[in-house]
């Protein structure tokens, strides 16, 4: 079963028309891919070029691609997936800040040093020596 063109903004649903329009629309997208990228990129890999020159290569139609997608597509859940891998590859994924505090953190120096005595004591002779058996 084939799937139904997408509506694009302004267009009505249900009219054949403008669903005809949007498939030619995309069919003409990609005759013009099938013309001036294919070719290309057919070309790049029998040459043996490096996937990450290809994606150098290419990253400007990539982009427009997902723009296009972000702004044309009815699909809410879609169109902020494209929306959030822009933003991702532009400005990089956000950060998770996290406060880390150390469990040792609010001991002062006496503390400190009481503690590492009292690890030191309990640690069996051979390996206060260097564990340096001749």
């Amino acid at each position: 079963m084939a799937s139904k063109p997408p509506v694009t903004p302004g267009m009505k649903k249900n009219s054949v028309e403008d669903r005809m329009v949007s498939f030619i629309d995309r069919a003409t997208k990609f005759e013009e891919f099938e013309r001036d990228i294919l070719p290309a990129l057919q070309e790049s890999v029998r040459r043996g070029e490096a996937p990450a020159a290809m994606r150098r290569k290419y990253l400007s139609h990539v982009q427009a691609r997902q723009i296009t997608e972000a702004l044309t597509n009815p699909d809410a859940t879609k169109a902020l997936a494209a929306v959030n891998s822009i933003l991702d590859r532009e400005e990089g994924k956000p950060v998770e800040r996290k406060d880390v505090q150390h469990r040792l953190g609010k001991l002062n120096e006496k503390e400190l040093d009481a503690l590492l005595i009292s690890k030191i004591d309990d640690m069996p002779a051979e390996a206060l020596d260097g564990g340096d058996e001749e």
